[in-house]
C-alpha cells in the first residue's frame, strides 16, 4: 500500500513539471522601443553652475565687508600737555634768585650773533685788544692792502667769544697778533700750536705771525721798519 502512494506522488510531480515546461513564457513588454545601436538613456541631473575664482578686487571687497568695526585700528590722539610748576618750584627752592621764564625767550639776538660769524672774514686779520692802538694798526692794514692787493682788517678781541667758527673760515690765509695778547686770552690759547725748531706757529690750522706788543712801537719808532720787514717776509710766500 505504501508503494502505491509513493508511486502516485512521483507521477503527479512529473505531470506538473511537464505542464510547466510546455507552457509558453509571457512576452517582455517595453513601454518604448529604442532604435538599434542607440545608447541607453541617462538620467539628466540638474546642472550646477561653477562660479569663477574670485579676483583680487573681489577678495579685497569681501574682506572690507567682513571687517568688524569694533576691531578697526585708529591712531591714538596726542595728549594735551598740561603746564606744571614742579620743576620751576624745585629750581626756585635751590636758588630763589634764579631768573626763570614762563615762555621761551626770543632768540633773535642769538641768531644775529650766530650769523655774524658766517660773514667773509678778511684774508689777513690783525688781532688787537686795546683801542688806543687802532690808528697804528689801521696804517699797517692799509699798507698790506696796497702791497699785496688783499683784504686786511683789525679784529677786536673780546672775552667770551667763540673763536672756533672764526678759525674755520677758509678765507683767512694768515693771522697777525701780538704774543702778549695771545697768551693772555684764554679763548685763543687752546688753539695755539708751534714748532719751535722751525719757528712756525699756528692758530688752529691757520699760519700765525707773532708780533711784539704794540706799545713797544710807540716807545721806539725805529722798530716800525723792522715790523714791516717781518710782515713782508711772512706774507710773500702766501701770495
Amino acid at each position: 500500500m505504501h508503494g502505491s502512494l509513493y508511486q502516485t506522488l512521483i507521477d503527479d510531480t512529473l505531470t506538473y513539471i511537464k505542464k510547466l515546461l510546455h507552457h509558453p513564457s509571457p512576452p517582455l513588454i517595453f513601454s518604448q522601443e529604442l532604435p538599434k545601436n542607440s545608447p541607453l538613456p541617462i538620467k539628466k541631473e540638474q546642472s550646477q553652475k561653477i562660479a569663477p575664482p574670485p579676483t583680487t578686487a573681489d577678495r579685497f571687497t569681501n574682506t572690507k565687508q567682513k571687517e568688524d568695526p569694533f576691531i578697526t585700528l585708529t591712531p591714538p590722539t596726542t595728549p594735551i600737555l598740561k603746564p606744571t610748576n614742579t620743576i620751576k618750584n624745585l629750581l626756585l627752592q635751590i636758588d630763589p634768585k634764579l631768573p626763570l621764564h614762563d615762555m621761551p625767550p626770543n632768540d633773535l639776538r642769538a641768531r644775529q650773533i650766530k650769523d655774524t660769524w658766517k660773514r667773509d672774514f678778511p684774508a689777513i686779520p690783525i688781532l688787537f685788544q686795546e683801542k688806543s692802538f687802532l690808528p697804528f694798526i689801521m696804517h699797517i692794514a692799509q699798507a698790506i692792502k696796497i702791497t699785496f692787493a688783499t683784504s686786511c682788517c683789525p679784529i677786536h678781541i673780546k672775552k667770551g667769544k667763540d673763536w672756533n667758527l672764526f678759525l674755520q673760515s677758509s678765507n683767512i690765509k694768515t693771522i697777525l697778533a701780538p704774543q702778549s695778547l695771545l697768551f693772555s686770552t684764554q679763548e685763543l690759547l687752546p688753539f695755539y700750536k708751534e714748532t719751535p725748531s722751525k719757528k712756525v706757529y699756528y692758530l688752529g690750522n691757520i699760519p700765525l705771525l707773532l708780533l711784539h706788543d704794540f706799545s713797544l712801537y710807540y716807545k721806539n719808532p725805529h722798530l716800525k721798519r723792522e715790523l714791516w720787514n717781518v710782515i713782508i717776509r711772512h706774507l710773500q710766500p702766501l701770495f
